[in-house]
């Protein structure tokens, strides 16, 4: 039986910034074979580390000000420029690594992560229960038996819901959100992305980018509305995609009107085209 002051559970971007913090004995563990496999994906590949126009609007609640006095989007960038590693922003004020790249990310935090004399690191290894004894927790996996002062669990999503259930601890049901959508129509438009897209289901109504799967829609425009759905418990339905948000309908009838009249033995595809 090992003990340690912190264990950590899930080494994702949360559970890697807890343990790069600690000044105590503490235990990373970590499902997958190694840590930090989903900073990979984000951001389309290059890492949306922050956004400069963020407010507590953009979360579930407003209970989020309380962190973000503590620990705000500047020190953030702060942070992560003291780890060696520089950010620049786009147009809708997202932030990513100069390199553009999500590798640059994890392998700065896992650089600082190898510094850290007082941080283990365990992959492949999922906790089978986890329990509240008189030294602090037991965290039971295959084969081993951990004990600690303090518990962590970074494991996001429902992944983790079945530990909060053997401490006794409430929590509110998780739906998916920040995701991609399913849809029924979208055959031979899988990779093709699209700028400038408005669209509208429910009162939802937002123009940014879009981007088709065989089976879905993602891009951020999109993922805003899966929050939007999210939040006001709406599992289906129906949203319009208005590929022109910038050109008005007669305007858009005009110019169809006249390419027709100017080219009379094009087919309707030829103008549309």
């Amino acid at each position: 039986m090992e003990t340690y002051e912190v264990i950590i559970v899930g080494a994702g971007a949360s559970g890697i910034m807890c343990a790069l913090n600690s000044t105590k004995k503490t235990l990373l563990i970590e499902a997958s074979d190694r840590i930090g496999k989903k900073i990979l994906v984000t951001g389309n590949g290059k890492c949306n580390i922050s956004n400069d126009n963020f407010c507590e609007n953009c979360y579930n609640t407003s209970l989020v000000n309380q962190y973000f006095s503590r620990f705000d989007q500047s020190q953030t960038l702060k942070y992560f420029e003291n780890l060696g590693l520089f950010t620049y922003h786009d147009q809708e004020g997202r932030r990513y690594p100069l390199s553009n790249s999500a590798n640059s990310v994890l392998d700065i935090l896992l650089k600082a992560l190898s510094l850290k004399n007082n941080v283990k690191t365990i992959v492949n290894t999922i906790p089978l229960s986890i329990s509240k004894v008189q030294e602090g927790f037991l965290v039971n996996t295959k084969g081993q038996t951990y004990i600690c002062h303090k518990l962590v669990l970074a494991t996001g999503g429902n992944s983790g819901t079945q530990y909060l259930k053997q401490l006794g601890v409430s929590y509110n049901a998780f739906m998916p959100s920040l995701v991609g959508l399913k849809t029924t129509r979208n055959k031979g438009l899988a990779g093709v992305r699209i700028s400038n897209v408005r669209i509208k289901c429910k009162q939802f109504n937002e123009v940014g980018e879009i981007l088709f799967k065989e089976d879905g829609v993602s891009g951020i425009v999109v993922l805003n509305l899966s929050a939007y759905l999210a939040r006001n418990k709406i599992g289906s339905g129906k949203m319009t995609i208005d590929l022109l948000a910038d050109i008005e309908g007669k305007s858009l009838f005009d110019m169809i009107q006249l390419s027709i009249q100017n080219n009379p033995n094009y087919l309707l595809t030829d103008i549309l085209e």
